[in-house]
């Protein structure tokens, strides 16, 4: 008996990486509609007919719509796989990333946890990894090429998926939770900070091969992971362009509370500004991780209706305001301009 031919061995990474691509989409594809008995007998009988009159067109108020949608996620893709390129071209900046991500993993030195060390090993030699393939990727010269083969590029980049997916596995942050500090920690350092530094390099990765829209989701799950660590320390100038239109009511509310305890004493300003930076940090940190959430899902449902907006309120205080402080804690709600993302793209590319 003749057997079967050996599967053929992919000769691109974008052969091994489909199967990311394929479970976004198998979730939004249209399920064919079963055909009516007798359609074949009457399509034969019919056959010189003539064709059925086309479906009515879309209104233009929802063709626009759609049209707005797909360019808004468009935008949002082009933005954050420029950001992911330039870890890529620039050496000096990818080198500032991993002193950041370094930092990270100090507590690590101090622990005792020998269990929890393969999982740092993980995580550093995928790092690794990243940066020489990166490096050759920057030199682009023939010499480079020749002695780095297509296939060992494969290979390399397949072993550092692998090992970043596990570091990246560690932390699941609840939808609209601030991840960072939560989650359990491995040899003294949190779980979601090993996780955001994970994905940081997985969108290099998959930046790497070109799959612009799966390095923009890694992207976004780093701040899903570790919003405070992320807007403050690894990635503070993609928070302002990305995050901060969104947020910004929260630091309209911070300067007018610090204006408001200006003439307080020291020790009642003191305290007040405690609870109240304790309580900003807390809600910037958890609208940021909601609106990684959301530009998350609106990239893995491309150009259909994103998801709702997420609703961002003004911090309440635990004490009774008088009618100064009631003006300064009214609350608003975070919206969003789908023009935002569209404009900031043009800027970055022209």
């Amino acid at each position: 008996m003749m057997m079967p031919p050996p599967p053929r061995t992919p000769s691109s990474l974008r052969d091994l990486l489909a199967r990311e691509r394929v479970d976004e989409d198998d979730d939004d594809a249209p399920q064919l509609a079963p055909r009516p008995r007798g359609a074949s007998s009457r399509s034969r009988s019919c056959r010189h007919a003539s064709p059925p009159p086309p479906p009515p067109l879309a209104t233009t108020t929802t063709t626009r719509e759609e049209e707005g949608e797909a360019a808004g996620a468009g935008a949002v893709v082009s933005v954050l796989s420029a950001y992911a390129g330039r870890l890529l071209r620039d050496a000096d900046f990818r080198r500032a990333l991993r002193d950041k991500c370094a930092a990270c993993l100090a507590p690590a030195a101090a622990g005792d946890d020998d269990a929890g060390r393969p999982v740092l090993a993980n995580l550093e030699l995928g790092i690794e990894s990243i940066e020489r393939l990166a490096s050759d990727n920057g030199s682009a010269s023939a010499q480079a090429q020749a002695q780095a083969p297509r296939d060992a590029k494969i290979r390399s980049l397949r072993n550092s998926i692998r090992l970043l997916s596990v570091v990246a596995s560690l932390h699941s942050p609840r939808p609209g939770a601030a991840g960072d500090g939560g989650g359990g920690r491995t040899c003294g350092v949190p779980n979601s900070h090993l996780a955001a530094c994970a994905q940081l390099y997985l969108a290099v990765v998959y930046k790497m091969e070109r799959n612009d829209r799966v390095a923009a989701r890694h992207l976004m799950q780093v701040f899903a992971d570790a919003p405070g660590l992320a807007r403050r320390d690894l990635l503070p100038d993609l928070w302002d362009h990305v995050f901060l239109p969104h947020l910004f009511h929260l630091k309209v509310w911070l300067t007018k509370e610090v204006d408001l305890v200006a003439d307080w004493d020291a020790d009642d300003r003191c305290r007040r500004m405690k609870t109240v930076q304790r309580l900003y940090n807390d809600h910037m940190d958890s609208g940021t991780a909601q609106f990684a959430m959301y530009y998350k899902e609106w990239l893995k449902s491309g150009a259909a209706a994103p998801p709702p907006v997420p609703s961002v309120p003004l911090p309440s205080l635990p004490w009774n305001f008088d009618g100064r402080e009631k003006n300064s804690a009214s609350v608003h709600r975070t919206s969003i301009n789908r023009d935002l993302w569209v404009n900031l793209s043009h800027r970055l590319h022209h």
